[in-house]
C-alpha cells in the first residue's frame, strides 16, 4: 500500500508537468491515492512541493506543477475524517497553507517566490463560499502583507492574487489589504507588480482614482491593462465627469499606437458606446459634458464616426442644424471634420448656414461649433456671403453675451470671406459703434455704478474684438486707432480690463518686425510688473520674456556715434538689461509663481542664446533650484531639472560656465547669514549635481604616458579648482566654516572613472598632499578627514593601473599598508605615499622642503606659522595650475 501510494503520487506529478489539459484526470488519481493512505500521501506530496520551491525560473513544467498543487489543494479544503484528525491533518488545504507560510520568510528568493505563488494560487482555487480558520487567517494576511514589501519584484507580484482574494469589499474604508494593493498599484517600482495589482484590486469609491491614474503609467502594457479594466468593470456613469475626460485624454492622445487603439476600440467603442450607452452616440457624448470639455467630446465623436460608416450615417440622421443641442452641435462638428461632403448635406448654400447661426443665436457654445465648421461650407454664393458678413458685424460681434472664443471664430470667418484690410475696416467700424444703452436705471442713486459697469463691459468688448483682430495674420493699416483702444484699458480700475489691455498690447508689439514698439511700451510693462495685482505681474513678466525671445531689445538711440556726448559715463540701461535685471530680482520673490516664471524665462533665454550666458545667472538658478523653500514648486523643479542637463550638453563652453557657477554658489553659501534661506542649501548635494552636469556628453580621455597635450576633462579641472580653493583658504587663514564646507565638498566627490592623464593625477595628488599638510597644521580634524577620504578614493580608483601604482609608491614593500593610509607616521608628517623620494614623479621632496607636522595628544602644535619659504616652493606648482585654470 505504501509503495503504491508513493509510486502513484510521483507518477501524477511527473504527468502533470507535461500539459494543463491532463490536470483534471490527475487530480482524480491523486484523490484516490489520498484516500488510501493520507500520511504517506502527505509526505510524498510535500516532497514534490519542496522540489518546486527551489526553482526560481518560471519554466513551463514548474508552472504546471504549481497549478496542479493548487487545483488539488483547493478541491480538498474540507475533510472531516477521524483518521485525518488523529494524524494532525484536519484539513489538507489548511495544512498546506500553514506549511507554506513557514517558508515565506526564507533567505532564498526562489523559496519566497514559490511559497507566495503557491499560497496565492491555492487561495484563488478555493470555492467562493470557502472559509479559512481564524487562527490561520491572521498569519496568512500578515505573511502576505510582509512579502508584498519584499525587495524582489517577482515575490511582490506573486502575493497580489492572494491578497486580492483576501480583500473585504464590505469594509473597504478600513481594509488594510485593499489599501496595500492600491499602494502597490500606484507606487511600486516594478511594472509587473503594478499590472498585477490592477488585475486583482477591487474597484471601489476609494480605489477608482488609482485606476484612472494608471492611464498615465510610464509602461505601455500597464496603461493598456488599466484601460481594459475600466472598460470591462466600470460603468462611465459611476465615474466623475473629470475622470472620464482624463481617461479619454490620456488614451486617445497616448504616444503608443497600441494604447490609442485599445482606448478607441475596447474602452470607447465596445465598453462605453456599445455596452453602457447601447449604441446611442448622443447619450455617450452627454457623459462627457461637451459644453465644458468640448475638445475631448469632439475628438471622441470624430474617431468613432471615422471608424464606422454605419455609425456616421446614423449620426447624420440624428442632427437637425436648426434645432441644435450641445450634444448634437458637437456631433455635427465631428461629422463635418471626418468627411467634407457631410457639410453639403446640412448646408447646401451659405444662406442655410446663416439661418442655422441665427437659430443658435442665444447659445454661444453652439454658435462657436457652427463657426468652426465654416471652412467646410461652400461660400461661393455672393448674396449668402454678404448676409453672413452682415450677421457677424451687426448681430454677433457687438453682442456682449458672446464669449471671447466665439468672437475669435467670428473674426476668423470674416477673414476667410474677405481680405485683412476689409476685416480690419469692418471690425474698427464695429469698435466705433459700441455704445452705451440709453435706458435709464430705475434707482437714481445707483446710476453712477451702473454706468461704470456698462462702460467697463463696453470697453472689455472692444478689447476682445481687438484681440480677435490681432490674432489674424496680415499687416494692420490703422494701428493708431487700435493702440488708443488698447491704452484706454490701462486707465480702468478693473483688473480684468487691464489684463485684457496688457494682453492686446503685448500681441501688438510682437506683431512688429522691429523692437521699436516693444521698447516704447516697456516702461508700462515694468510698472505693471512692480505695482499691479499678482495675475497682472505674472502676465507682464511673461510678456517681457517674449519680447527678449523675439527682439534684441537694444535702445539704438542710446548708441552715440560721438562718445564725447556722454562725458560722465552714465547711461540708461537698455531694454535687455532692464528685463534681465527684473528677472534676476524676481528669482528672490516671495510669490512662488513669480519665481517660477522668472526662472523659466531665464532658462528659455539662456538655452536659445537670447542673452549672454554668465556664471552669475547659473549660480542664482542653482541656488534657487536647491533652496528648500522651492521644494513644493513642482513646476519649477521639473523645468530646471530639464534645463540644466540640456544646457550643459550643448557645448563645452556651457559646461565651463558651470565650473565658475559652482565656485560662486559655494562662496554665496559660505558667506550667507544663518537666517538666510541660502544658508540652508546643501553644498554637497549641489556639488554632486554640478559634477553630474560637467560629465554630460564629456567623453572620458584615454590615458597614456605621453598624453600630456590632451585637454583636461571638466570634472578634473573642477577638482583642481576646489583643492586650490581649500589651499587658498588655509594660506589666508580664512573662515573656518568656509574651509570646512569646501573640504566636505571635496570629500564627497564621486570619482566615476580614473583621472585622464598621469600629469593630472600628479597635480591632484600634489594639491591633496598640500591641503592635508595645511589643514593638519591648523588642527582641523573634521576637515582633514574629508580630504583624506578623497585621497583614499583616488587611490582606490587607480589601484588597477600600474603607472598610477608607481606614482602612489605602491611598488615599495617597506612601510606599505593595505588600507592606503599615510606613510611616515612615526614623525607625524602628513605626506601622501606618492611623495616618497624613491618615486620618479614625487610631488614633494621631504629633504628639501619643510615637513608639516600634525598635533598629537602629547605634543602641541609646532611650526604653525613657520612653513615659510620651503612650503612656498612646494605650492609653486599648485599656483601655476590655478592660473592656468583661470585662463581656461
Amino acid at each position: 500500500m505504501t509503495d503504491a501510494v508513493t509510486t502513484e503520487v510521483r507518477a501524477c506529478f511527473q504527468d502533470g508537468q507535461r500539459s494543463f489539459a491532463s490536470h483534471k484526470r490527475i487530480v482524480q488519481r491523486l484523490s484516490v491515492a489520498f484516500e488510501r493512505d493520507r500520511k504517506i500521501f502527505w509526505k510524498e506530496f510535500i516532497r514534490a512541493v519542496n522540489r518546486v520551491l527551489v526553482i526560481y525560473a518560471r519554466t513551463a513544467a514548474a508552472e504546471r506543477v504549481v497549478q496542479l498543487i493548487a487545483t488539488f489543494a483547493g478541491g480538498h479544503s474540507t475533510v472531516t475524517s477521524s483518521d485525518e484528525r488523529q494524524s494532525g491533518l484536519e484539513n489538507f488545504c489548511s495544512a498546506l497553507i500553514a506549511y507554506l507560510l513557514e517558508r515565506t520568510s526564507a533567505t532564498s528568493k526562489a523559496v519566497r517566490f514559490r511559497s507566495c505563488q503557491l499560497l496565492s494560487t491555492v487561495l484563488t482555487c478555493l470555492p467562493d463560499d470557502a472559509e479559512i480558520n481564524e487562527q490561520l487567517y491572521e498569519p496568512l494576511v500578515e505573511k502576505l502583507m510582509s512579502r508584498a514589501k519584499d525587495k524582489v519584484p517577482t515575490v511582490r507580484a506573486a502575493t497580489i492574487s492572494g491578497l486580492g482574494r483576501l480583500q473585504n469589499p464590505t469594509e473597504e474604508a478600513e481594509d488594510e489589504v485593499a489599501s496595500q494593493l492600491v499602494s502597490m498599484m500606484s507606487y511600486d517600482s516594478s511594472p509587473a507588480v503594478r499590472k498585477a495589482a490592477l488585475s486583482f484590486t477591487l474597484i471601489s469609491t476609494n480605489s477608482v482614482a488609482a485606476f484612472v491614474r494608471r492611464c498615465h503609467d510610464s509602461r505601455e502594457d500597464v496603461r493598456k491593462t488599466a484601460l481594459r479594466i475600466l472598460a470591462n468593470r466600470v460603468h462611465p456613469q459611476s465615474l466623475p465627469i473629470a475622470s472620464r475626460v482624463e481617461i479619454l485624454k490620456a488614451g486617445l492622445h497616448d504616444r503608443s499606437s497600441m494604447v490609442r487603439k485599445t482606448c478607441l476600440e475596447v474602452l470607447l467603442r465596445d465598453g462605453w458606446l456599445r455596452d453602457a450607452c447601447e449604441g446611442d452616440l448622443i447619450r455617450m457624448i452627454s457623459y462627457l459634458d461637451p459644453e465644458i470639455y468640448s475638445t475631448v467630446a469632439i475628438d471622441a465623436a470624430r474617431l468613432l464616426v471615422t471608424t464606422s460608416e454605419e455609425l456616421l450615417m446614423s449620426a447624420v440622421g440624428q442632427i437637425n442644424p436648426k434645432e441644435l443641442t450641445a450634444e448634437t452641435a458637437v456631433l455635427l462638428r465631428a461629422c463635418v471634420v471626418s468627411s467634407e461632403f457631410i457639410a453639403e448635406t446640412f448646408f447646401p448654400s451659405t444662406l442655410t448656414y446663416v439661418e442655422a447661426l441665427k437659430a443658435a443665436e442665444n447659445t454661444s457654445f453652439m454658435q462657436k461649433q457652427l463657426l468652426d465648421i465654416a471652412g467646410s461650407v461652400d461660400m461661393t454664393d455672393e448674396v449668402g456671403r454678404q448676409e453672413l458678413q452682415r450677421f457677424l458685424l451687426e448681430d454677433l460681434i457687438p453682442k456682449v453675451e458672446a464669449g471671447n472664443e466665439c468672437l475669435r471664430s467670428a473674426v476668423s470667418v470674416l477673414r476667410r470671406s474677405s481680405s485683412i484690410d476689409t476685416v480690419e475696416r469692418m471690425t474698427l467700424s464695429v469698435i466705433e459703434g459700441v455704445e452705451l444703452s440709453e435706458e435709464e436705471p430705475e434707482d437714481e442713486e445707483n446710476m453712477a455704478d451702473e454706468e461704470i459697469l456698462k462702460q467697463t463691459e463696453a470697453n472689455l468688448r472692444v478689447l476682445e474684438v481687438v484681440e480677435a483682430l490681432l490674432s489674424q495674420k496680415g499687416h494692420l493699416s490703422d494701428r493708431q486707432q487700435i493702440q488708443m483702444a488698447v491704452l484706454n484699458g490701462f486707465t480702468s480700475s478693473n483688473s480684468v480690463l487691464r489684463a485684457s489691455a496688457l494682453q492686446c498690447l503685448s500681441v501688438l508689439c510682437l506683431r512688429e518686425k522691429e523692437d521699436d514698439e516693444a521698447l516704447r511700451f516697456l516702461p508700462l510693462f515694468v510698472q505693471v510688473c512692480g505695482n499691479d495685482t499678482a495675475e497682472l505681474r505674472l502676465m507682464a513678466l511673461k510678456c517681457m520674456v517674449d519680447f527678449l525671445m523675439a527682439f534684441e531689445m537694444e535702445d539704438r538711440s542710446s548708441k552715440q556715434d560721438n562718445p564725447e556726448d556722454n562725458v560722465d559715463g552714465s547711461t540708461d540701461p537698455s531694454g535687455k538689461a532692464l528685463i534681465l535685471s527684473l528677472l534676476l530680482d524676481n528669482l528672490l520673490h516671495s510669490d512662488s509663481e513669480m519665481r517660477t516664471v522668472a526662472a523659466e524665462g531665464l532658462a528659455r533665454l539662456l538655452f536659445c542664446s537670447r542673452i549672454e550666458a554668465e556664471p552669475e545667472i547659473l549660480s542664482k538658478l542653482l541656488l534657487l533650484f536647491f533652496n528648500p523653500a522651492t521644494e513644493d514648486d513642482d513646476l519649477h523643479r521639473q523645468s530646471m531639472s530639464v534645463f540644466f542637463p540640456a544646457f550643459a550638453a550643448r557645448s563645452q563652453t556651457n559646461r565651463s560656465l558651470f565650473e565658475e557657477a559652482l565656485i560662486l554658489t559655494l562662496n554665496a553659501i559660505s558667506s550667507a547669514p544663518s537666517v538666510s534661506p541660502i544658508a540652508s542649501v546643501d553644498p554637497v548635494e549641489m556639488s554632486i549635481y554640478t559634477f553630474y552636469l560637467l560629465e554630460v556628453n564629456d567623453k572620458p580621455l584615454k590615458r597614456t604616458v605621453d598624453s600630456e597635450n590632451s585637454g583636461d576633462s571638466q570634472s578634473e579641472r573642477m577638482i583642481l579648482r576646489l583643492l586650490n580653493k581649500v589651499i587658498d583658504l588655509c594660506e589666508a587663514m580664512g573662515d573656518s566654516d568656509a574651509l570646512h564646507m569646501y573640504c566636505r565638498v571635496v570629500g564627497n566627490i564621486k570619482l566615476k572613472q580614473t583621472v585622464g592623464t598621469l600629469s593630472e593625477l600628479e597635480s591632484i595628488m600634489s594639491l591633496t598632499s598640500k591641503a592635508v599638510g595645511y589643514i593638519g597644521s591648523m588642527g582641523d580634524a573634521k576637515s582633514i578627514t574629508f580630504i583624506r577620504k578623497f585621497a583614499m578614493q583616488l587611490r582606490t580608483q587607480h589601484r588597477d593601473d600600474q603607472s598610477a601604482r608607481v606614482l602612489f609608491g605602491d611598488d615599495e614593500e617597506d612601510g606599505e599598508s593595505e588600507d592606503g593610509s599615510y606613510s611616515d607616521k612615526e614623525n607625524g608628517a602628513v605626506v601622501l605615499r606618492s611623495t616618497r623620494a624613491r618615486s620618479t614623479t614625487a610631488l614633494m621632496d621631504q629633504k628639501e622642503n619643510v615637513a608639516v607636522y600634525m598635533r598629537t595628544r602629547n605634543e602641541p602644535m609646532k611650526n604653525k606659522l613657520s612653513v615659510g619659504e620651503g612650503l612656498e616652493r612646494v605650492s609653486c606648482r599648485g599656483r601655476v595650475l590655478r592660473s592656468r585654470n583661470r585662463r581656461s
